[in-house]
């Protein structure tokens, strides 16, 4: 949620609990090292959204090329986008 209501409408949303059964997965992917906004959103996503998977990573920051991130290649994110 856009706390500082910098984004205007972008972050007003209501999570369905039911929508990981109409789109067949969902995966959680967070750094632990995001800022702690992030991770009050990430805990918010995953108590709403009981049956997605859940991935922490660490050193990916908010997962930007040049933040935290060295390079192009996400290895764990092709991964998940390759397993059913």
């Amino acid at each position: 949620k856009d706390r500082e209501g910098k984004y205007g409408d972008f972050s007003k949303y209501t999570l369905d609990p039911n929508l990981a059964k109409r789109v067949g997965k969902i995966v959680i992917i967070n750094s632990f090292d995001d800022s702690e906004p992030i991770q009050e959103n990430v805990r918010e996503l995953r108590e709403a959204l009981t049956t997605a998977k859940y991935v922490e990573l660490d050193g990916f920051g908010h997962f930007m090329l040049g933040n935290n991130m060295q390079t192009t290649e996400f290895q764990e994110l092709l991964e998940e986008l390759m397993t059913d």
